[in-house]
């Protein structure tokens, strides 16, 4: 005895489907798990992250980071380097520019 949907379906269509759909959708689950700094080298990781606080502004938060695929174990090494770097690098440097013939 074969079961039938009210749409025709059985469970063989809907097997089927269910396959055809995952595939589709396992290159993106993938991608999206994994980590994209595994092969990075701490400071890569540092200067990513400093970027990254730098991009998000005053409110950047552990939140932001993660969603720029940071995990809490990176957060917990590199954070501090990341915001000293990140803090350097948005302080301007103001240069004086003086004339030639005034600085001697």
């Amino acid at each position: 005895m074969e079961f039938k949907s009210n749409y025709g379906l059985t469970f063989q269509t809907i097997g089927f489907i269910f396959q055809f759909v995952r595939a589709i959708l396992a290159p993106w689950r993938t991608e999206m798990t994994t980590n994209k700094f595994d092969n990075a080298s701490p400071r890569q990781i540092i200067e990513a992250m400093a970027e990254g606080m730098r991009r998000q502004g005053d409110g950047c938060t552990d939140r932001h980071l993660k969603l720029l695929g940071f995990s809490q174990s990176h957060l917990d090494l590199y954070g501090d380097a990341a915001r000293e770097m990140a803090m350097a690098k948005a302080e301007p440097l103001s240069k004086v520019r003086v004339p030639a013939r005034r600085a001697a």
